[in-house]
């Protein structure tokens, strides 16, 4: 019947709940597309399949979590403190966050709320995103999903701290979910999967560098200089890459790194410049990014900027290039490596920049100018493919500048460069025949020998012949090489030519005739004239046969492209000769034929007095005759350990022939030197003392005097740098005097 309805009730009834609450693990930022590989700088969400709370608290870590925030929000400081304190405790004692990357000394991440102040190696205080791995249990964060999953949140940088290349582990303890009874997370402990962050690395990329305007490349060794035209003097881009750090942030401050560059079978030079680019700034054209120009944000280069060099402050330039400098690699036989570190902050540094101080919010670009390669500085010449491994070594072990000469993968220092086998390549081509080097070669003749100075730019071979002129028998000067001299298509006798249009007797060892391009000079009347004969093939021959005549002197050398001196013997004195040179380069093809001429001095013995001047900084040269003089400046240091030895020690430098007017060599050393500390007559000089000591009265030095000729020619090849390789001058240069008229010579210009 309608109204006999009872009243109707409801009741919560929950189903008895078995099952436990389950965890897993998700990164924000990994390296992977699966997402298994976090890098250091991720956040880090555990999710629970539920609501969990400490097994023996009624409160769930979310609530607790609620109250902290609601605490702060209402800024009661009480509140504050009692909820904080609540949460933290209740997280310590349910979520545990492990360091397991060493099996046998695993830990458990304490603690840090307040990131106390650590030092890195300079003493200065670095902030806790810096020391590595740490936790910060008030910093964690706590959601419930609709789904009614809780996600416990560790925002990297506030909440916790990954160090690159670790391994860890979260383990849950003791947490339940809310059913009645409570069910709690099995096992106990809960272990959630261990992971391992990517250990820093930086990702190098080839960049091309036709795609450079002129106007981006760096400045040539960072000034701004103009060429004769006005036009500023930039950089080659032979070689350019990309260096793009990742991870690097979260590195321990243990960890160091540098750059170094490697290469086989090849002497080279290269000027190495550095621009740094803003990586967060957008730009679809990256060379158009950000360039960063501040010094302090860029600790790789140490305090490059700033420095003086050459009496030049250091900086960027207007493109925001850094000249780091001039590396060289010499790896004629076998492979050889350089650190970028030790060219930056000097090759006897032991100490190598830390691996966080790589900031992986710039690009590091770099840019190679190639300036020799193998003693040659012209890259016409250039027939070489050039390949140099960039390698990025990091590690607690790596230190000073010999570390990366020895052998260097050991202990824990590793290649973080990606790819690991990472090469930037360029192909010369040789299109250049030798030439000579401007104001080469000149000739410094004596009574009966002459030194020819030869300097080319770039390696070949020499061929020359030397010919005195003699008489012809009509009062004219013919040369003892059958030489034919061509005005248009008209032969001309070299003897008719020679007394037509040669010059009168001169002091200028090279004024006749000049070098044969295809005129015999183009600076005067005589370039209407060529050289019909001798051919580049007859001048090969005279050399490679020989010319049958004791008079005529032939060779052949190879030179490099440093200076080097052919000294030529047996002439006649006051006599004129006739020099045909053809040089040859890696081509079997000769070039043309170049005639000099020098004249040989009457038999005498030549001088040189030497005077400081401008304050020392100069030196005021006088020589008795006409000369080409050489000279090289050495430290003191440096000159007592090549010209130490004794003159008349074990290997007897002093002559048998001494002149009748001139005492014996013992009395001349006593005179110049006294006694020694013994008060016994010192008998014996070093070579160094020999060449600046004279007896009183003669202007000549006891070395002239006393010197062999093997010494004699021991010192002047080390003056011109062909007796070794080390123990070099500080300058060096040749200049030409005339008899009795004082010049200068300043190092350095």
């Amino acid at each position: 019947k309608a109204g006999n309805c009872s009243v109707i009730k409801m009741i919560n009834q929950k189903t008895l709940d078995t099952s436990s609450p389950t965890a897993r693990q998700e990164f924000s930022k990994t390296s992977d597309a699966a997402g298994l590989e976090p890098l250091p700088e991720t956040d880090i969400r555990v999710i629970f399949s539920e609501t969990v709370h400490h097994e023996d608290n009624t409160k769930s870590l979310a609530q607790l979590y609620d109250e902290y925030m609601a605490a702060l929000e209402k800024n009661d400081a009480d509140t504050i403190t009692s909820t904080r304190k609540d949460y933290v405790n209740e997280l310590k004692k349910t979520v545990q966050f492990w360091d397991v990357s060493n099996t046998n000394a695993s830990y458990i991440v304490e603690d840090d709320p307040d990131g106390p102040a650590k030092l890195d190696n300079a003493g200065n205080v670095v902030t806790p995103a810096k020391i590595g791995t740490w936790i910060n249990y008030e910093k964690v964060e706590i959601e419930v999903l609709d789904s009614g999953e809780m996600v416990m949140i560790f925002r990297n940088g506030e909440a916790i701290s990954l160090s690159s290349g670790s391994t860890y582990q979260f383990v849950l303890e003791n947490l339940a979910d809310t059913a009645t009874p409570a069910n709690l997370m099995k096992p106990n402990p809960y272990k959630l999967d261990p992971f391992t962050t990517v250990f820093a690395q930086v990702n190098l990329t080839s960049r091309a560098s036709s795609n450079m305007s002129v106007s981006g490349l760096p400045y040539e060794r960072g000034t701004e200089t103009t060429d004769t035209e006005g036009n500023i003097v930039f950089a080659d881009a032979d070689m350019r890459f990309w260096m793009s750090p990742q991870s690097t942030d979260s590195i321990n401050s243990n960890v160091y790194f540098d750059m170094w560059v490697e290469t086989s079978d090849i002497i080279i030079y290269f000027d190495l410049y550095c621009r740094v680019i803003d990586s967060t700034v957008a730009n679809t054209a990256p060379d158009a990014n950000k360039v960063v120009k501040d010094a302090g944000k860029i600790s790789m280069f140490g305090d490059l900027v700033g420095r003086n060099r050459n009496g030049v402050a250091i900086d960027f330039d207007k493109n925001g290039w850094l000249y780091l400098g001039n590396m060289d690699i010499a790896a004629s036989g076998g492979t050889v490596r350089s650190s970028v570190n030790s060219l930056i902050n000097g090759k006897n540094i032991t100490s190598v920049p830390q691996l966080n101080s790589l900031n992986q919010n710039y690009t590091y670009e770099f840019l190679i100018d190639v300036t020799t390669i193998n003693e040659s500085t012209d890259e016409q010449s250039w027939s070489n493919d050039v390949k140099l491994n960039i390698l990025v070594p990091a590690g607690q072990d790596l230190s000073g500048t010999d570390y990366a000469k020895d052998n260097p993968w050991t202990n824990d220092v590793v290649n973080i460069g990606n790819p690991k086998d990472f090469a930037v390549t360029r192909k010369f081509i040789d299109t250049k025949t030798p030439q000579f080097r401007d104001g080469y070669p000149t000739y410094g003749a004596g009574d009966s020998a002459v030194n020819m100075n030869i300097m080319l730019d770039r390696a070949g071979t020499l061929y020359y012949v030397v010919a005195p002129l003699v008489d012809d028998g009509a009062g004219g000067k013919t040369t003892s090489v059958a030489t034919t001299i061509k005005q248009g298509d008209v032969e001309i006798p070299f003897s008719s030519w020679f007394k037509l249009d040669g010059p009168a007797d001169t002091d200028d060892a090279t004024a006749f005739p000049k070098p044969n391009g295809k005129n015999l000079d183009n600076d005067n009347p005589l370039g209407s004239y060529t050289l019909a004969s001798p051919t580049k093939d007859g001048v090969a021959l005279l050399v490679d046969k020989g010319a049958g005549d004791v008079n005529i002197k032939t060779g052949k050398k190879s030179i490099g492209v440093t200076r080097q001196t052919i000294k030529v013997t047996e002439l006649q004195p006051e006599t004129t000769y006739i020099v045909y040179m053809i040089l040859k380069g890696e081509s079997q093809d000769f070039s043309d034929v170049y005639l000099f001429q020098f004249t040989t001095t009457e038999v005498d013995t030549p001088t040189i007095e030497l005077n400081l001047a401008d304050g020392g900084s100069s030196v005021q040269a006088t020589t008795s005759t006409t000369a080409e003089l050489s000279w090289a400046l050495y430290t003191n240091t440096v000159a007592k350990s090549v010209f130490g030895t004794m003159m008349m020690g074990a290997s007897g430098y002093v002559k048998t022939n001494i002149g009748a007017n001139d005492p014996t060599f013992a009395a001349a050393c006593t005179t110049v030197m006294g006694k020694d500390e013994k008060n016994q007559d010192i008998t014996d000089i070093s070579v160094l003392d020999a060449m600046t000591k004279s007896l009183p009265g003669d202007k000549r030095s006891i070395f002239d005097i006393y010197g062999n000729d093997y010494i004699k020619d021991y010192v002047l090849k080390r003056i011109q740098m062909e007796a070794s390789t080390y123990d070099q001058p500080v300058d060096m240069g040749d200049k030409s005097f005339d008899q009795l008229r004082p010049d200068i010579i300043t190092p350095g210009n």
